[in-house]
């Protein structure tokens, strides 16, 4: 005969509801989790392409190698068929065209300087690439810069790695002087402080172009001016291992100087020059080695070519790369004249410059 046990029946009761319970639960664990599925896969694949392009970039830091990321070098020109001098230029304009970029702050620079070269160089174009400019004086050098011999081009140096928006590294000084070459395939690049002082740009043009080599013009190009600096002495001792070179190799050469330089996108210039440079600037540990600062210099320490103490970014490196190309000749690149063909303007004086320019509107002459 059946009795009934409570304490049997409750027993049971519980055991089949913990059951149930759990079924349920795995079940919409099981839902949620085949649900989930992609997302999951996508952050371990995510974090796997993280990890490894961590893994790249300690490598390239570690081994010191001049490696960036296509993407930046494609935006650049590098690529199989790259357009250079003399079969891919500008035709609307006479060579080179003449490079400057403008920051915050610097419009009344700018406009002198676009002034100064209408008045000597009437059929070269300028580009003034703005980066990051923004102020009320901006519609003002669109008004001047607004013709078929003068442009502005809203560069975005936020497509690259962060450190070249660093005004200090001037890592992006090489990219915009790509850009340019790629563009034009000939470029006289000056800072926008620097005024011209004669016309006779075509003696700099034949220095550029004339054979470096006895009867062997295939390294023709460049020209530069140099300083009195050793480049060894304003050159952190991290960036020479990016070139493996020695530093003792630049005791004796000097440092370009990077505030004015013509260049010619020949074969020789854009894979042996701007190449380097640029690859160069997109790596901060290259163009910016750790404890690398741009003041801070000791020129009193003796022998003169020992490093200062300074760093000299952009500077260092294209004096590296040159000094590298041209075998640590710098009589080869570098151009040597009693009358300079440059002066710089202060922050004063460019004020001055453009009270006048402002006072007559059709006055072309600059101080």
């Amino acid at each position: 005969m059946f009795s009934f046990n409570p304490y049997v029946f409750f027993k049971r009761s519980k055991t089949c509801l913990f059951g149930f319970t759990f079924v349920v639960a795995m079940s919409t664990f099981l839902f949620i989790f085949e649900d989930q599925r992609p997302s999951i896969q996508t952050l371990v694949s995510e974090t796997h392409k993280q990890l490894k392009s961590f893994q790249d970039n300690l490598k390239v830091a570690e081994e010191k190698l001049l490696k960036v990321d296509e993407q930046y070098l494609d935006l650049l020109g590098f690529s199989s068929s790259p357009r250079l001098y003399p079969v891919a230029t500008w035709q609307n304009s006479s060579l080179p065209v003449i490079v400057t970029y403008m920051f915050s702050g610097q419009s009344m620079r700018v406009i002198g300087f676009i002034r100064n070269i209408e008045r000597h160089f009437p059929d070269h174009t300028i580009i003034i690439y703005n980066l990051s400019f923004q102020s009320y004086y901006l519609n003002t050098i669109y008004n001047i810069c607004n013709s078929s011999s003068c442009t502005v081009i809203d560069y975005n140096l936020s497509v690259f790695p962060n450190h070249v928006s660093i005004e200090s590294f001037h890592a992006y000084r090489p990219l915009i002087i790509q850009d340019a070459l790629n563009r034009a395939g000939a470029v006289l690049f000056l800072e926008n402080n620097l005024r011209l002082k004669s016309n006779y740009i075509h003696r700099l043009v034949s220095f550029a172009l004339r054979p470096k080599l006895k009867n062997n013009s295939s390294r023709a190009g460049v020209l530069s001016w140099s300083t009195s600096r050793a480049v060894s002495s304003v050159t952190h001792l991290k960036m020479f291992e990016y070139f493996r070179m020695p530093v003792d190799n630049f005791f004796f050469l000097r440092m370009v100087d990077v505030t004015s330089i013509l260049l010619f996108n020949t074969k020789f210039v854009h894979e042996n020059i701007m190449l380097p440079w640029v690859q160069c600037s997109l790596l901060q540990d290259c163009i910016a080695p750790v404890g690398s600062q741009p003041n801070g210099c000791h020129f009193d320490k003796k022998p003169l070519y020992r490093y200062a103490g300074c760093h000299a970014y952009d500077a260092s490196a294209i004096s590296i790369i040159l000094g590298i190309n041209y075998g640590y000749n710098e009589s080869l690149y570098s151009y040597s004249s009693q009358n300079p063909y440059f002066y710089n303007v202060t922050e004063t004086a460019a004020l001055l410059e453009y009270k006048r320019l402002k006072e007559n509107a059709t006055e072309v002459s600059i101080i």
